[in-house]
């Protein structure tokens, strides 16, 4: 029964009691009794009116404070994807982790307050939930009882939603602070090897440099047991030159991008193993070519010896025949 109801009987029964004086007595007290009833139940429905005025003022600060952290959080998660992009740079990945460090610290600030709304909630639907099944049926308290189950669910979700953020949140930056630590360690890894890469290189461009012309028959051979050392150098450059592209392109991603200074020396790296190899190459196949024709002539000027041996070989054995005669 409504309040505005009990109120408008109790009117109604007050008024048949003043104009009642005549009546019996009998009827009186039927009267006076019911304004009795009446009394109790005014009194009854003031009591739970009283007492829903702090539990909702409880249930609005619960809902407030759950959705300004859900805010909070979200706005904190924001933040976090503004710091996931980084160059794959030493001093670039130092700057990312104390922005991830600070950011941990502010976590952890703030991790208190978090808990304890959360555990609070939860207590607060517990609690409420069993004093709602332990308590009287009557109508206000149903009433009010009514009322109060939409913000128990949003309190609910709410609860569920800040939970939820707050553990994606810290799970996510675990996983950023791990990743920029082993971005730094393939970070360092590919410096060192684009180094040794330029190094052997730059020996190679050197030995090249010092290379001579072929037009030296008497050192052939000399040149050719050079160029077939460098070829067999040419292998371990080779497997250096492939480790750089293969690290390079293992590092980089869609929020990890190489420093225009890195990306310069991969293609200096790429132009001067070509430069190198296409060198070498027709090195070998120059003197190739030119071992092959020394060997021809070679061969010619042996068999010319031969056959000047055999021709005087002859003609001494027709002239042995001549002089027998």
């Amino acid at each position: 029964m409504e309040l505005d109801d009990l109120f408008q009987i109790q009117a109604t029964s007050r008024s048949k009691l003043e104009s009642g004086q005549n009546v019996p007595q009998k009827t009186s007290g039927v009267l006076l009794g019911e304004q009795g009833n009446l009394g109790n139940l005014s009194s009854s429905s003031t009591s739970g009116l009283s007492t829903a005025t702090p539990q909702s003022e409880k249930w609005n600060g619960l809902l407030m404070s759950l959705r300004e952290l859900v805010e909070w959080v979200l706005r904190k998660d924001s933040e976090l994807s503004s710091v996931a992009h980084v160059l794959a740079d030493i001093p670039c990945l130092h700057r990312q982790q104390d922005d991830l460090r600070a950011f941990r610290r502010e976590l952890e600030a703030r991790a208190p307050m978090i808990e304890s709304n959360l555990s609070n909630g939860r207590n607060y639907l517990t609690n409420d939930a069993s004093m709602s099944d332990a308590s009287d049926t009557e109508d206000f308290s149903s009433s009010f009882e009514s009322k109060k189950e939409p913000s128990a669910r949003v309190a609910r979700r709410e609860l569920k939603t800040l939970s939820e953020r707050w553990s994606s949140l810290n799970a996510r930056l675990d996983v950023m602070q791990q990743r920029n630590n082993d971005l730094q360690a393939k970070t360092h890894k590919l410096q060192q090897t684009v180094d040794e890469a330029h190094q052997r290189l730059a020996q190679a461009e050197s030995s090249i440099a010092r290379w001579v012309a072929l037009s030296d028959p008497g050192r052939a051979d000399e040149l050719m047991n050079e160029v077939t050392r460098m070829r067999e150098h040419m292998a371990p450059i080779r497997r250096v030159v492939d480790e750089v592209r293969e690290q390079a392109g293992r590092l980089q991603g869609s929020t990890v991008s190489l420093t225009p200074h890195m990306q310069n020396r991969l293609k200096d790296i790429q132009v001067r193993w070509g430069q190198v190899e296409k060198a070498v190459d027709d090195r070998w196949r120059r003197m190739s070519l030119s071992d092959s024709l020394r060997r021809d002539r070679q061969m010619e000027r042996d068999a010319m010896r031969m056959t000047k041996r055999s021709g005087r070989a002859a003609s001494e054995d027709e002239l042995a025949v001549f002089c027998q005669a």
